[in-house]
């Protein structure tokens, strides 16, 4: 009962790059808690892909902010987030995320990410998205990123 609501995702990965290019690694852990009947889920993640890093296929959609601003390698990528239900039906994510070079250690930037998710019918959904990127120094500019999907359950 005491660990109730708790849920931790931890992965490592790696790549043999062949030959004598080093092996790229991904790591990431994730933790989440469910907060009871508040319908309220708190979410914390870390993923660091090194600069040797290739993914087998590119990286989906949102894997570093739903911008996709930045390439899948040499990124230290933190996550806060809260996914909540503000009504019937309407499902919301928000998350901050921190976003640095895995090499150098050097800021690239903020992101703040607004998602609703809307259950129209049984068959059919909605969703809006919209990001917020805050460049850092180094001259990463600021971004502002809006979609609207729609999903159906044939």
């Amino acid at each position: 009962d005491q660990l109730m609501g708790i849920d931790l995702d931890v992965e490592y990965a790696t790549r043999d790059n062949g030959g004598d290019i080093d092996d790229g690694t991904l790591t990431s852990i994730g933790f989440s808690y469910a907060l009871g009947d508040m319908g309220m889920t708190l979410h914390v993640s870390n993923s660091v892909a090194d600069a040797d890093w290739g993914g087998m296929t590119a990286a989906p959609h949102g894997t570093h902010g739903i911008a996709d601003l930045f390439a899948d390698n040499d990124i230290d990528d933190t996550t806060i987030g809260l996914d909540f239900s503000p009504m019937d039906g309407v499902d919301a994510t928000l998350n901050y995320i921190t976003l640095a070079e895995d090499s150098t250690g050097d800021d690239i930037g903020t992101e703040v990410d607004l998602l609703l998710t809307w259950a129209c019918t049984d068959a059919t959904s909605m969703e809006i998205g919209y990001a917020s990127f805050s460049g850092e120094e180094d001259g990463a500019a600021d971004e502002d990123f809006f979609y609207l999907g729609t999903g159906w359950s044939f």
